[in-house]
């Protein structure tokens, strides 16, 4: 029998989940629509439950990362009484050059793109 240690604990289990949440982790930091300097994390949890006499234990390894969210991003979006009388919202298309309302007039419209 030999010595459990951090690198021989349950077959090397705890360096292949490290590993796997590292990966996690550099893609997050890759990852354009999240804060680039946020704190990034990694826990590992290893719990110990011995048995009553004292000479075997179970243990439960546990390897999570934390991570920041993807960005909140800013978008519009027109409300309007559809049918019914029901109020309803559509995306905001930057390919729409203009709103009209029920009569035919316009209610809202973008700046036309440049053409290259």
């Amino acid at each position: 029998m030999r010595e459990i240690t951090l690198g021989t604990l349950q077959n090397g289990i705890v360096t292949d989940l490290f590993d796997e949440e590292l990966r996690k982790v550099m893609d997050n930091i890759a990852d354009e629509n999240t804060v680039p300097d946020a704190t990034r994390k990694i826990k590992i949890v290893l719990a110990i439950k011995p048995d009553k006499t004292r000479s075997i234990a179970t243990t439960k390894v546990t390897v999570t990362s934390e991570l920041p969210a993807v960005r909140p991003m800013d978008g519009m979006c027109f409300l309007a009484h559809g049918e019914g009388g029901r109020l309803t919202a559509c995306e905001d298309d930057y390919r729409q050059k203009e709103l009209e309302d029920g009569e035919g007039n316009t209610i809202y419209q973008l700046p036309r793109a440049k053409e290259n």
